[in-house]
């Protein structure tokens, strides 16, 4: 630790940098000899060959990372001014830290001034002004006591106890002999808009569930959280009866979204929360581009190739999903990049990049439930047999729609193996028809109506005969019996198949990456507009 402590003290390094100096201590102490191995290096002992100090710099120097292209413009620098940490392990990479973004990169492509050291003491005056900057600014209050002190909070308090009383939440009783009474906390939120601006101060009455035991205050735990598919499909049928959805607190299940109703028609889109991603990533003016993922892509578990921070890898995946809500033309390209959370690569990282570009021309996107667009449930469903998987394992794509209204929609892997693209469509109709039936039951509860019958579109003639046709096929003999569920469905008729050509299988944007003509066209068909023309029209 002595040469970490003198590497962060010559230099007025902050102590929360420790790891990253004890890394780089490591590093040389393995790399210059020492008397107890014969006055040769670690490194040499254990490798037999002796250390590479070619790639080693001046701990904390002045590094100039290249930025990557499709984040710039041509007036754009082509470098960040960023500090050196060290090597990164397993590689010839570096680890350099951003203090703009106040992130960790790691890169091969960097340009150094081993001359030129980072000012920390500057960097933590810095830190100090914004610090101060932070405290100015108006913050939540942590008890009561904080507060009280405040007129639009004791106003939140009021209305909180008000709303109470009015609902008759309380009455005074006894407390059970051998219990504890359970404390009250008061909490305070803020509510903001999209710009940050605070629009309400909320306060909450709450007890302390925290310290219920198990088996004494209560035997099971459950949080009543509808599914998206429920609040899309209650959306449809307000839209498509012109009813008005005022007691549907629908706006906090679309973080950063916005859901705007017009005469008839209801749009949802998340355009706040794509700028929030973009911006967060540093990729709020790159270059848009006009397809999330190329079709020539093919990406797979590999051992070689630099590691990415799976960490930042995994939070972008995390953001992007919760994108779907509203973005079913990010579904495949973002399903199959989750695959590879696990130890994320460049080429992954790169991958997604391309998927913010894609976002960053189209976050102005939006779904809408149309007035008198129908009220009957249909679905799309198909498959990728043998596309972009090492396993070999298809890929499923649905769709279901209310009327004209998109209201469900996935992509997953199959969990088998096909062994033709008829079987591999009809594993993926199996799927479709649970969702079919789901959802099926879940209108017949919301309208008081009978349950109809549910059309699946599908776009190869040989699964609709395999799903229809009781005599087992010499090809389809070795498929497993669960999948045959299908064929009950169809005799119960609770759902039926229909042939829809491949250029109106609204699913196949689903499946695969497809060419821009393509894609394009399937974007539109499956009901996505941009948000900007819809309000010019």
């Amino acid at each position: 630790m002595s040469t970490t402590r003198c590497m962060m003290k010559e230099i007025n390094m902050p102590q929360n940098f420790w790891a990253e100096a004890v890394r780089h201590a490591i590093y040389i102490l393995n790399s210059v000899p020492t008397k107890s191995l014969d006055d040769i290096t670690p490194c040499e002992a254990i490798k037999q060959r002796k250390p590479n100090l070619k790639n080693l710099r001046v701990f904390s120097c002045i590094a100039y990372a290249k930025v990557p292209s499709q984040c710039l413009t041509k007036l754009d620098d082509r470098s960040s001014r960023m500090i050196y940490l060290g090597n990164e392990q397993g590689s010839k990479a570096y680890r350099l830290f951003d203090p703009t973004t106040q992130k960790i990169y790691v890169s091969r492509d960097v340009k150094f001034k081993d001359n030129e050291t980072w000012d920390w003491k500057e960097y933590i005056n810095d830190l100090y002004e914004n610090t101060n900057e932070l405290l100015l600014a108006e913050d939540e209050p942590k008890n009561y006591k904080e507060a009280s002190i405040d007129q639009k909070w004791i106003e939140a308090i009021k209305v909180e106890l008000d709303s109470i009383n009015r609902n008759n939440t309380w009455e005074l009783t006894t407390l059970p002999k051998g219990h504890k009474a359970i404390g009250l906390k008061w909490v305070f939120k803020t509510k903001k808009d999209a710009n940050g601006n605070i629009i309400k101060h909320k306060a909450r009455l709450v007890a302390k569930g925290y310290i219920q035991e198990h088996g004494i205050d209560f035997e099971e735990v459950f949080a009543p959280v509808a599914r998206m598919e429920t609040i899309q499909l209650l959306l449809a049928i307000a839209a498509n009866n012109k009813w008005e959805v005022r007691h549907l607190n629908v706006k906090s299940a679309f973080l950063h979204g916005d859901l705007k109703e017009e005469v008839g028609d209801i749009s949802i889109n998340q355009t706040a929360y794509a700028n929030k991603i973009l911006k967060e990533d540093g990729m709020i003016d790159c270059n848009e581009t006009l397809v999330p993922m190329d079709p020539r892509t093919r990406l797979t578990k590999i051992t070689e190739g630099t590691m990415v921070n799976s960490t930042e890898y995994q939070s972008l995946i995390g953001c992007l999903r919760y994108l779907l809500h509203t973005r079913p033309d990010l579904s495949y390209s973002v399903g199959l990049l989750s695959r590879f959370m696990q130890e994320p690569r460049e080429q992954h990282m790169k991958a997604i990049r391309q998927v913010l570009r894609y976002v960053k021309g189209t976050k102005d996107y939006e779904i809408t439930y149309k007035h008198n667009g129908g009220d009957k449930i249909h679905g799309f469903r198909d498959s990728s047999y043998g596309v972009n998987t090492q396993e070999g394992k298809g890929t499923t794509g649905i769709i279901f729609y209310y009327g004209e209204s998109p209201i469900s929609w996935s992509t997953q892997k199959q969990a088998t193996v096909s062994l033709s693209s008829c079987e591999s469509e009809f594993i993926a109709a199996i799927t479709a028809a649970t969702q079919a039936l789901w959802l099926k039951r879940l209108l017949s509860k919301l309208t008081h109506s009978e349950e109809e019958k549910i059309t699946i579109m599908v776009d190869n003639k040989s699964a609709i005969a395999l799903m229809k046709n009781l005599v087992f096929y010499r090809r389809s003999k070795h498929i497993d019996t669960k999948y045959h569920f299908i064929r009950e469905c169809i005799e119960r008729e609770d759902i039926q198949v229909k042939f829809v050509s491949r250029e109106y299988q609204k699913a196949d944007i689903l499946t695969k990456a497809l060419q821009n003509i393509k894609f394009l066209t399937m974007r539109q068909l499956i009901g996505l507009k941009d948000l900007r023309q819809s309000d010019c029209d």
